[in-house]
């Protein structure tokens, strides 16, 4: 089951504590999960409300920018399974200043699903150096299958979209290769070994920029279903 994605996530500020900074608010209704209108969007971090039962918080959630910290405990225990609870985790991309994370936070303010992007050329190079590198993609199992994967993919590309548009990659578990493709996503090269992690194959696609307003090519729209 995929969540049905806003015609566009734009790029938004991450707020001074670090806590989520709402774009779209997901509720699972009738079997399907939808957008929440505008109007009953809750910020995370600015209301009582969001402290919510867990009944709640098993229904909803919101695709925040939030900072690239928030993501770690969540990337360290889906993607690196391997590390003891006191070896650290700390991806190249947790101190890069052009790194950008987006995540699905429930009403608990838990993330639920993280990923980052970070400036990086993909390895069949490009022409114009207009690349982004999609990293640490990762969804607590108890939430997959309810569309939060693609909810945060969904933001990515709108975040390159609102940047001019470009080429989005990643190397991808070939476990998650479908999510990538429903995306609009490409195979490319042969797939390889991650030590300790697992096969990987490498997953692309172009961005069109675009203005606001304007749908993302690939990026589910209201009223779709996956």
């Amino acid at each position: 089951m995929s969540a049905i994605a806003p015609a566009i996530v734009m790029p938004v500020p991450t707020s001074s504590t670090g806590r989520c900074t709402p774009t779209t608010k997901y509720r699972i209704m009738s079997g399907a999960i939808r957008p929440v209108p505008a109007a009953l969007r809750i910020a995370a971090d600015t209301s009582a409300a969001v402290r919510a039962s867990p009944a709640m918080a098993d229904s909803d959630y919101t695709i925040c920018r939030v900072a690239v910290a928030r993501t770690l405990a969540l990337r360290k225990a889906v993607l690196r399974p391997h590390l003891s609870a006191d070896e650290a985790y700390l991806p190249p991309d947790a101190t890069a200043a052009s790194t950008i994370a987006y995540a699905a936070v429930n009403a608990l303010d838990v993330v639920i699903g993280a990923a980052v992007i970070t400036p990086d050329e993909p390895p069949f190079g490009t022409t114009d150096g207009r690349a982004w590198r999609l990293r640490g993609m990762a969804v607590a199992p108890e939430h997959r299958n309810r569309g939060v994967g693609r909810a945060v993919l969904d933001a990515f590309i709108a975040h390159v979209a609102g940047l001019g548009g470009g080429i989005l990659w990643c190397n991808a578990r070939l476990a998650a290769r479908g999510l990538y493709e429903r995306a609009g996503m490409s195979a490319w090269g042969e797939i390889f070994e991650e030590p300790l992690i697992g096969p990987h194959v490498v997953m692309w696609r172009s961005v069109e920029g675009l203005t606001l307003g304007e749908p993302v090519a690939g990026a589910q729209q209201p009223g779709e279903q996956a």
